[in-house]
């Protein structure tokens, strides 16, 4: 915006002439963030998951639903005029906050995430199988999904996929490092283990098993010893026979007389022999000081 002022000079002989002076330039500007207009929220649900360690004797999974929120939003400003000369532009001019107006500035986006409650009574997918958490959020490795994984000793992490049809899903990364201290197996414990008298039982949930059946094997371990202490206590199945070999068992710490009880669920096979009907094989143990006493354990198979 110009505006133009008549200047008089007086000119010898000739009287009064008008005379243009230097025009003046207003211009607006934003002031002040006033504050923030809200556009639009893109949601982006997705789930995160939470290794809890035992719960009821096996692995377990605390789920929570979360949004990644994509937040769109126009800034307000104070409309604020500035006059200057047109030939002193670089000056700071005459700063005028024009009320009752204002300026827009450009849209912005933020992220925000957002959670949302827990993942309660509700269906997923962990490799591969179908699951369901309970009231609380949490999924409970029944079928020892977790535990076979890493039965395999060359396995020190793994990354599950889960999925919610609804919700979303989520990938969860597990080393084997995280999973022994929840479990309390502490490799940085370095006092010395004394599991020369540990005494392990085994039961079966069944007296005998025909081919498809689940058998459950469980381990009680006592530390005999009045006095000594057992650090980091692993225990292992060995058999000639694939399916009851390499079954890992997380005992942990036990102090005098405590004893403590780990089960292992087994699918028996549908290719067995038909004339087999018992299965042997020997659960050792290992504190990281060596090889401790074995147990034996028989399995009982029912003809078809």
């Amino acid at each position: 915006m110009r505006h133009y002022f008549a200047i008089f000079i007086l000119v010898s002989g000739l009287g009064m002439v008008p005379a243009i002076s230097a025009a003046e330039v207003s211009q607006a500007y934003r002031g002040d963030l006033l504050h923030k207009e809200h556009v639009a929220t893109e949601s982006n649900p997705f789930i995160t998951a939470e290794f809890l360690g035992l719960r009821e004797g096996n692995l377990a999974f605390l789920f929570r639903r979360m949004d990644l929120q994509v937040i769109r939003e126009r800034p307000i400003y104070q409309k604020v005029m500035v006059t200057r000369n047109d030939d002193d532009m670089q000056s700071s001019g005459i700063r005028i906050v024009v009320p009752g107006e204002t300026l827009e500035g450009p849209i912005e986006s933020r992220q925000q995430r957002a959670e949302l409650g827990l993942l309660a009574d509700a269906s997923v997918q962990f490799e591969g199988i179908s699951a369901r958490t309970n009231r609380n959020g949490v999924f409970i490795d029944n079928d020892q999904t977790v535990l076979a994984i890493f039965d395999d000793l060359k396995v020190n992490r793994h990354a599950f996929t889960i999925t919610n049809l609804r919700h979303g899903n989520c990938e969860v990364e597990l080393t084997r490092l995280e999973m022994y201290k929840k479990l309390d197996i502490d490799y940085d414990e370095t006092r010395s283990s004394h599991a020369d008298q540990l005494v392990g039982e085994v039961e079966w949930n069944r007296s005998s098993y025909r081919a498809g059946d689940v058998a459950v094997l469980s381990l009680k371990v006592t530390n005999g010893s009045k006095d000594g202490e057992v650090y980091r206590l692993l225990g292992r199945t060995v058999s000639r026979w694939p399916w009851l070999d390499g079954k890992m068992f997380y005992i942990g710490d036990l102090g005098p007389g405590e004893s403590r009880v780990a089960s292992r669920r087994l699918v028996v096979p549908e290719d067995l022999p038909e004339d087999l009907a018992v299965l042997y094989l020997r659960i050792g143990f290992n504190d990281l000081t060596g090889g401790k006493p074995q147990v034996p354990a028989t399995v009982h198979l029912s003809a078809k």
